[in-house]
C-alpha cells in the first residue's frame, strides 16, 4: 500500500513538471526553487544555535552563502554557529573561519566546526548529536533555499530539537549570480529536486 501511495505522489509531481512546460524558462527555475524553499520568519528571541550544513570548499560558494545567512542572524542576536562539513581540509576550514571573523564580524569563540558530514543525511546526524550533547532546545537552520526541503526532512527524521528554517534573502543567493554555478542552475535544481523526491518517497 505504501508503494502505491509513493507511486501516486511521484506521478502527481511528474504531471506538475509537465505542466511547467507552459511557463517561461526563468519562471520554471523560480518555481522549482520555490518548491524546495522552506524559509520562514525568525523571531529574534528564537534559538541558541545557528546550524550550517556545509556545501564543499574551493571555492565553496554554497558554504559561503550559508555562512552569510548565519552571520546576518548572528548580528541580530549572538548565537553559536555550528558548521557540519567533512569535505574541506583544515586549510579551507581556516579560510572560512577567517572570513567569518574578518568579513562578517563573527567571534570565533562562537564557531564550532564538525569535520564529519559529507552528505545531507550526515549533516542531520551531526546536528542531532550536537544538540543532544549540548542541551540545545531550539536552533535555526541556515542553508541554501533549494536545499532547505531536503535538509528539513532529514532533521525531522532525527527527531532533533525544535527548529526553524531561515529564509535566504535574494541578495545572498551566490549560487544564482556566481559563475559557473549560475550556468549550471538547471542541472543543480533538477538534481536537488530528484534527491528530495528520493528522500521523501524512498528514504
Amino acid at each position: 500500500m505504501r508503494v502505491s501511495k509513493s507511486l501516486f505522489k511521484l506521478i502527481a509531481i511528474s504531471i506538475i513538471f509537465l505542466g511547467m512546460g507552459f511557463f517561461t524558462f526563468n519562471n520554471r527555475l523560480e518555481f522549482t526553487e520555490e518548491m524546495l524553499s522552506r524559509g520562514q520568519y525568525i523571531p529574534q528571541e528564537f534559538g541558541s544555535m545557528l546550524f550550517v550544513p556545509g556545501s564543499g570548499c574551493n571555492p565553496g560558494v554554497g558554504t559561503q552563502e550559508r555562512l552569510d545567512l548565519a552571520a546576518s542572524l548572528y548580528r541580530d542576536k549572538v548565537r553559536q554557529i555550528v558548521i557540519s562539513e567533512g569535505i574541506c581540509p583544515v586549510k579551507e576550514q581556516d579560510r572560512f573561519r577567517a572570513y567569518l571573523k574578518d568579513s562578517l564580524g563573527v567571534k570565533l569563540k562562537h564557531v564550532v566546526w564538525i569535520p564529519r558530514g559529507t552528505s545531507t543525511e550526515e549533516n542531520a546526524e551531526d546536528c542531532a548529536l550536537y544538540c543532544k550533547e549540548n542541551g540545545i532546545q531550539e536552533f535555526i537552520l541556515c542553508t541554501s533555499s533549494f536545499h532547505q526541503a531536503r535538509m528539513q526532512l532529514y532533521l525531522k527524521r532525527e527527531d532533533v530539537a525544535e527548529f526553524k528554517v531561515a529564509e535566504m534573502p535574494e541578495n545572498l543567493k551566490r549560487y544564482n549570480y556566481t559563475e559557473p554555478y549560475k550556468s549550471r542552475r538547471v542541472k543543480m535544481l533538477t538534481r536537488e529536486f530528484l534527491a528530495f523526491l528520493k528522500a521523501k518517497l524512498i528514504g
